[in-house]
């Protein structure tokens, strides 16, 4: 199991001995994003000169496979560039970690396909940065609820392309984004529940905004609302039905990424805290057994710690996207991921901010934790956790968990 400081020693070991999976190591798109953290939370930007830098790192390609133009990079390395990303800016990362997670969708899901397969080969070439659309007015924010459609294209029409009409109440980064991957009924007539994805390209749609994203955290995400307006092939329509994709792809990955970078918030606080109490005890010349504040340390890092071998077990139990091992993952397990490292590593940083004191309650300085802790409060709120224990517990009274595997 890795440390909290672990994962960036990992980080920079892959790098020094030349494994890693892409030409551009992560260490300098990393650094940019700290770099400019404080200003795209103040500002609630988006990050763009994070983004840019992984673009041209060639990290935004990296869960294409060589088969599809890529570089084949695997889950756990996208986990790693989310930690490593979001330890120096959270909307920085969540950002990147959502377009995996769509990216992760298409490479599980495209078959032979030609349409999306050429994109794939695309986005690696270019760097493209591709965002989700399954929010929806009027479905009570059930992403399994859909009530946009395709309208067919009249028989006049020579693009024979149809029309599509979507009314989303959030899409993070949508302004900023290369193409998009939007969920719809297949059919006019077609229950709300039968639901594909469409993949537009910048050419295909158009967007109107309609709500704005001032929030206490995660400022940089832009989540606006939208209304969706686009013009795409039978082509563009991924085969496979959005439940499967969902279940098997979309919701695992998503939790998988999520509790990589929220666990990369909180090693960033525990370090600015350590670095506080440390400079307390330099001033002081006390002694650190016993001193105020280092057993909040030791609680925070026993939550990280804890939080990162949840995540290690859904790696190791997941695979890659598109695997056969994938679909074994049951549903409660991947929610549990989500609602204990969410909490744990929110309570973590709750740790670090009273073992820093007043130094970690400024919002300037080196030991600053408001952004930390504004970021981390979207965590539990993301997909409310209450809801997913309450989908849980359902679960409960099928299988039984299973409980015991230790290795």
């Amino acid at each position: 199991m890795t440390s909290p400081g672990g994962l960036a020693e990992a980080i920079a070991a892959e790098s020094a001995s030349g494994t890693a999976p892409l030409p551009g190591a992560i260490e300098g798109p990393a650094a940019v994003a700290a770099a400019h953290a404080e200003a795209v939370d103040r500002e609630g930007r988006f990050p763009a000169e994070a983004i840019a830098a992984l673009r041209q790192a060639g990290r935004l390609g990296m869960l294409v496979p060589a088969a599809m133009g890529g570089p084949g990079g695997t889950l756990a390395d996208a986990v790693r560039d989310c930690f490593a990303v979001a330890r120096g800016c959270g909307s920085a990362g969540m950002v990147l970690a959502m377009h995996h997670s769509q990216m992760a969708c298409l490479v599980a899901h495209a078959g032979d396909a030609a349409w999306p397969r050429e994109y794939l080969a695309r986005a690696v070439r270019d760097g493209l940065l591709l965002a989700s659309v399954t929010s929806e007015e009027g479905v009570g924010g059930n992403l399994r609820r859909s009530l946009c459609a395709p309208e067919p294209a009249a028989a006049d029409d020579p693009d024979q392309r149809a029309h599509l009409v979507k009314r989303a109440t959030n899409i993070s980064y949508g302004a900023h984004a290369s193409a998009l991957l939007l969920s719809a009924r297949r059919a006019p007539d077609a229950a709300e529940a039968d639901q594909v994805l469409w993949l537009l390209g910048p050419d295909d749609y158009r967007l109107e905004r309609t709500g704005g994203w001032e929030t206490m955290g995660m400022r940089g995400t832009r989540s606006e609302a939208f209304v969706v307006r686009a013009r795409a092939g039978a082509e563009q329509a991924l085969s496979t039905g959005f439940g499967s994709i969902a279940t098997e792809t979309m919701t695992p990955v998503t939790h998988i990424l999520w509790a990589g970078l929220w666990i990369g918030i909180a090693a960033d606080a525990l370090d600015r805290a350590r670095a506080a109490v440390k400079g307390k005890l330099r001033k002081s010349g006390g002694s650190a057994a016993g001193a105020p504040g280092t057993p909040r340390l030791a609680a925070a890092t026993e939550r990280l710690l804890a939080a990162e071998a949840l995540l290690a077990s859904a790696l190791r139990r997941y695979g890659e996207p598109g695997s056969a091992q994938s679909r074994e993952m049951r549903p409660a397990e991947v929610n549990m991921l989500k609602t204990a490292v969410s909490e744990a590593t929110l309570d973590a940083v709750g740790q670090c901010l009273i073992a820093a004191g007043l130094a970690g309650y400024r919002v300037d300085g080196a030991h600053a934790l408001s952004r930390h802790l504004r970021d981390l409060w979207s965590a539990p709120l993301m997909v409310p956790n209450d809801a997913i224990r309450a989908a849980s517990a359902t679960l409960m009274l099928g299988p039984r968990p299973q409980l015991g595997r230790f290795l």
